[in-house]
């Protein structure tokens, strides 16, 4: 990789099966954009962060994603199977997410320059964690009702809001909105900004 070449990181959230979703992607430093669908899926919102984020950026590009799905049809060409045996995969199922793949991989071959790199998702990249808020941030613009705020109490050990970083100190109020794995803390600011 060369100075010349722009970094951005992509990534996707949703809520469920299918469900209200968002999508990120971010240079560091530079421009960045976020948006969401209602009804998808994190695959739709991952691709959809990748091609948006081509479709944006000229010149030489590094894409990197937590999504394993996006950098592995590039990174071992997955397209070409696809194409070859009439969008179906490998079990004779029709592609998921054809459209988008239709779409990005042709931007992707065309320009010659845009290469993919997978980082661990939730490992403490400060990139991803960044471009992970902006999704999950998009994700509950589009379904504020869909995601509610389930407890208050003060923070029993120092963590970061999943909305804006900020850093919630011992014994600040931190909310937990959302059930299970897509449940997430925030701030008070982000809090009052949730109401």
């Amino acid at each position: 990789m060369t100075p010349s070449h722009t970094v951005v990181y992509t990534d996707g959230s949703s809520v469920g099966a299918l469900g209200p979703g968002g999508w990120a992607w971010a240079v560091e430093v530079g421009p960045q954009a976020s948006g969401g669908a209602h009804e998808t899926t994190n695959q739709r919102m991952e691709v959809t962060a990748g091609l948006e984020a081509v479709r944006a950026l000229t010149g030489p590009l590094v894409v990197v994603s937590d999504s394993a799905y996006l950098v592995n049809c590039f990174k071992q060409r997955w397209y070409r199977k696809w194409h070859r045996n009439g969008w179906r995969n490998t079990a004779g199922k029709p592609v998921v997410n054809r459209d988008l793949w239709e779409q990005i991989v042709p931007l992707v071959l065309d320009r010659g320059e845009v290469t993919f790199q997978w980082v661990k998702g939730h490992s403490g990249h400060v990139m991803n964690d960044h471009v992970d808020r902006l999704a999950n941030a998009a994700r509950l613009a589009l379904a504020p009702g869909v995601v509610r705020q389930q407890a208050v109490w003060p923070a029993t050990y120092p963590q970061h809001c999943w909305s804006c970083g900020a850093l919630i100190d011992l014994g600040e109020p931190i909310s937990r909105w959302g059930d299970g794995a897509d449940a997430w803390y925030g701030c008070t600011e982000c809090v009052r900004a949730m109401r």
